[in-house]
């Protein structure tokens, strides 16, 4: 059973450098689009909206973008899906 084990390669557990970049290039991004949405909500204060209003502006615009992700991966799914039908009928 011991050889058994060490017949399959093992990935280490320790995340390799290229890990760190990624993370930190997320973080960063993320950091910088809180900031921005930081000071849009400052500006909308500022000339008058009221909390609902710009809870509602976000909720909105997050809405859209995953409506717009919704239909983008159905409409992929759908086309691979006819695709490998095409396949497993030629087979």
């Amino acid at each position: 059973m011991g050889s058994e084990a060490s017949d399959h390669p093992t990935r280490s557990l320790a995340p390799s450098p290229r890990d760190h970049v990624q993370r930190n290039g997320l973080f960063l991004r993320h950091l910088h689009r809180e900031r921005s949405r930081q000071r849009e909500v400052g500006v909308r204060l500022a000339m008058g909206a009221s909390r609902g209003q710009i809870l509602s502006h976000f909720l909105v615009q997050g809405l859209r973008v995953t409506l717009a992700g919704c239909v983008a991966g159905l409409l992929l799914s759908a086309g691979a899906g006819h695709v490998l039908a095409g396949m497993l009928y030629e087979v």
